[in-house]
């Protein structure tokens, strides 16, 4: 039991790391390491995409389990 729960906390993990890096290609587009937001659009765009994709994350999770 203490075995598959860590084996699904390492696999949350590193789904975690790969919507962090999906999220970073969309919003970082030079590579540059950072986000800048420059407009109030700017800031409203980000936030959409953030609540997007953690809530697919969030689905993922729920279905796989």
């Amino acid at each position: 039991m203490l075995s598959a729960s860590a084996n699904k906390l390492s696999k949350l993990k590193e789904q975690a790391e790969e919507y962090a890096s999906l999220i970073m290609e969309e919003l970082d587009p030079e590579n540059l390491g950072y986000i800048e937001v420059n407009h109030k659009f700017n800031l409203q765009m980000m936030i959409k995409l953030l609540v997007y994709l953690c809530s697919s994350f969030l689905n993922r999770l729920i279905v796989g389990s």
